[in-house]
This record gives structure tokens, sequence and C-alpha cells, in this order.
């Protein structure tokens, strides 16, 4: 799927969507041709769209707001991914920093950085 993100970048984006969750596989920026094609309309993308592919259920924009309001997209290096296997494993990984972070602010010591 295109679209556009809050700052105007055309992106590309592949998820999947399994037991009620989406699960985002790939977002890259958009090239240029997929830019054109993409301002063009729908209907040229159509042309190219493979017979098995079957969007007619499905709900423009349905998960949008729910992403775009307190969400950002942060692209892990292989190493790191390697290490979480989920967004929730991350967001604790970050959450248990920030209370050592805060912590150690509150105790006046210095953080390496």
């Amino acid at each position: 799927m295109m679209g556009r993100s809050r700052e105007g970048r055309t992106l590309v984006v592949v998820h999947a969507e399994r037991e009620g969750r989406v699960r985002l596989i790939s977002a890259r920026r958009a090239t240029p041709r997929e830019i054109r094609e993409y301002e063009r309309g729908e209907d040229q993308v159509k042309e190219k769209m493979l017979p098995e592919y079957d969007f007619s259920g499905g709900v423009r924009g349905k998960y949008a707001k729910r992403f775009a309001k307190d969400c950002y997209v942060v692209v892990l290096e292989p190493d790191v991914a390697r290490i979480f296997h989920s967004s929730r494993e991350v967001n604790a990984a970050l959450r248990a920093v920030v209370r050592v972070t805060r912590g150690a602010r509150s105790r006046g010591k210095r953080l390496a950085s």
C-alpha cells in the first residue's frame, strides 16, 4: 500500500493482518516512479495488481488515525532487531532505560553518552 506520512513523504508500506492485529513488515520511501504512479491515481496502479490480490473488502485508512496519533516508526539495526521479537519487548526495554536514566539524573549522577 502507498500513502503519505505526516511529513508529506510518499511511502510504500507492506503489512499483514492476522487475528485482529496489524503487523508491519516493511516501510520505505517510494521511488520517483512509484510517486508518479501514486499521484496519477489508483486506476493506473490496479492494472499491475495480480488476480489473486483481493482488496474488495478493504477499508481505506482504517488504521491511519490509530497509527498517526502518538505513534512513531523506528527502524532497528539488524543486530538490535535480532534481540527483540515484538514491539512490546522493545517498549519494555526502552521504559526500563528511561527509569534507570531518570533515577540516575535525580541522584545527580552524570550519564555516559
